[in-house]
């Protein structure tokens, strides 16, 4: 009698060998650099974006629901700290940037926005408990591929307290590790950095910086040099309208807190491109 929790090993070695591109259970990202270094979001991924605030992370997120949403995958953004119309302004004007020469037209504008599975929260005061079964009743009903979660400091604190500890922080990714590993989904949980990093405001964060926990599968730092007044960075390249990620967690790759992977961002276009 067979055991239907286990999976004869030729079997697993078998769905190793099948590519990001054809495996349904890995979502393949649109930035070629980030892809190569962290192999995809894989379902019941937890991933932790985190910065100091006013960063970019909202305009990154942005545009990775909407290329990932191009790309046919199905997107659930939840903010809890812009409002839903403000941030279907901004998926509006990514989009319409991204399909310039037809950006005039208003039916073929209305279309491209059809055409892409994402669906915004419209709800920002909420609890873990609340997003954990939103998270559930979003799969049930339109099978998300990758929620976003922006950003998870302002979710209702545990108890009485104002604001979230860090330890509240790490609390709540733990119970969203174990909800995305039962609706075999992914999310992407946007994080400031460790409360205490706000007074080294002139240093770039590092690892002892980041809400690291176990329940998180990959940590990525998302950070502006010329947030600390370096107007070149060590290539001798411009730092204006730049940020890099750094990888302090990755599951299925190396660690590397060394290179760097490099955007341009244009905040009023709201679009990024890997340098």
């Amino acid at each position: 009698m067979s055991n239907k929790n286990f999976i004869k090993l030729s079997d697993l070695t078998q769905e190793i060998k099948t590519t990001s591109k054809d495996n349904p259970n890995v979502i393949k990202l649109p930035y070629p650099k980030l892809q190569k270094e962290i192999s995809g979001i894989h379902k019941g991924d937890v991933i932790l974006l985190e910065s100091r605030p006013s960063m970019g992370t909202t305009t990154f997120c942005v545009n990775l629901a909407v290329q990932l949403a191009k790309q046919k995958y199905k997107v659930a953004y939840i903010s809890l700290d812009i409002s839903a119309v403000e941030l279907a302004s901004r998926f509006e004007k990514c989009i319409l940037n991204y399909n310039i020469p037809n950006s005039k037209r208003a039916s073929t504008k209305n279309k491209k926005l059809d055409d892409l599975e994402i669906y915004i929260n419209a709800k920002r005061r909420l609890s873990d408990f609340d997003i954990l079964v939103e998270m559930n009743e979003m799969v049930k009903k339109h099978k998300i591929d990758l929620f976003i979660l922006d950003y998870v400091q302002l979710l209702n604190p545990l108890g009485d307290n104002l604001t979230n500890s860090d330890q509240d922080i790490r609390d709540y990714i733990q119970s969203f590790k174990h909800a995305v590993r039962q609706f075999n989904t992914s999310l992407i949980v946007v994080s400031k950095l460790k409360n205490d990093v706000e007074n080294f405001k002139l240093i770039p964060p590092g690892i002892l910086d980041c809400n690291i926990d176990w329940a998180t599968d990959t940590v990525i730092v998302l950070d502006r040099l010329e947030n600390y007044n370096c107007q070149y960075d060590f290539k001798g390249n411009s730092t204006e309208n730049k940020f890099y990620l750094m990888i302090y967690k990755n599951k299925y790759g190396k660690i590397n807190s060394i290179e760097t992977i490099d955007y341009s961002i244009d905040s009023e276009k709201q679009l990024i491109q890997e340098v």
